[in-house]
């Protein structure tokens, strides 16, 4: 039995390498808001392509059509912060923040 669960994911591209999860800001934070059926593969693929570090900061399992849901209504959400993309020019906990109050209300519906 194959259970369709896809993640809404946050990844976090950190600015200058730090020690650790630890990251000193030197010109801004950005942040990665996506779906997938494996993260962990997701992120593999944005650490290839990305010149800086970057970790998965947040994950979360939803059946996909709720995850398509949560994942727009971020998007929608953080509009007037997207620099290209998934990607937005906030702070990792800024986002997570935002996510207690757009889970419930895409649960809801």
């Amino acid at each position: 039995f194959f259970f369709d669960r896809y993640s809404v994911h946050l990844v976090f591209r950190s600015c200058v390498r730090g020690q650790g999860r630890m990251c000193i800001r030197d010109s801004g934070f950005y942040s990665n808001v996506g779906i997938s059926n494996n993260p962990k593969n997701r992120l593999k693929q944005i650490r290839t392509a990305s010149s800086r570090p970057v970790d998965l900061e947040y994950e979360h399992y939803f059946h996909r059509p709720v995850a398509e849901r949560v994942e727009a209504h971020t998007h929608r959400y953080w509009e007037q912060a997207r620099l290209n993309g998934e990607w937005f020019d906030l702070k990792p906990v800024t986002i997570i923040e935002s996510l207690k109050e757009i889970i419930p209300v895409e649960l809801a519906q």
